[in-house]
């Protein structure tokens, strides 16, 4: 997907593992963007009512993320970023909660 496409699901790895199945329907939003001359980052949203996605999802601060998208109309899964986490953060709203995990790839510790 190197044109900017869209994906319609995203496959995430979490040190080495995917995530369980039970946990991919809890994931809102997933963004992978690209630089040139900035490392590449990534960011997940899961819904998390219940407040355990992190330990469901086996998510903190390193943990090492691969994120596979797969373009509309194909079939291969294409790598879009190895990286790790470097922020975990929590959205409250209304009744609601989300955890929003941000990270990059390892090109940041050089910036």
């Amino acid at each position: 997907m190197p044109d900017g496409g869209q994906s319609l699901r995203a496959e995430i790895e979490i040190d080495g593992s995917l995530l369980d199945a039970a946990v991919e329907p809890l994931i809102e939003q997933v963004v992978v963007d690209n630089h040139v001359l900035l490392p590449d980052t990534f960011l997940i949203v899961f819904n998390d009512r219940q407040r355990d996605i992190l330990d469901k999802a086996r998510i903190k601060v390193g943990s090492k993320v691969r994120i596979k998208g797969t373009a509309l109309g194909s079939q291969q899964a294409e790598l879009l970023i190895s990286g790790e986490v470097t922020s975990l953060g929590a959205d409250y709203q209304s009744g609601d909660s989300r955890v929003v995990v941000r990270g990059y790839d390892p090109s940041h510790r050089l910036h």
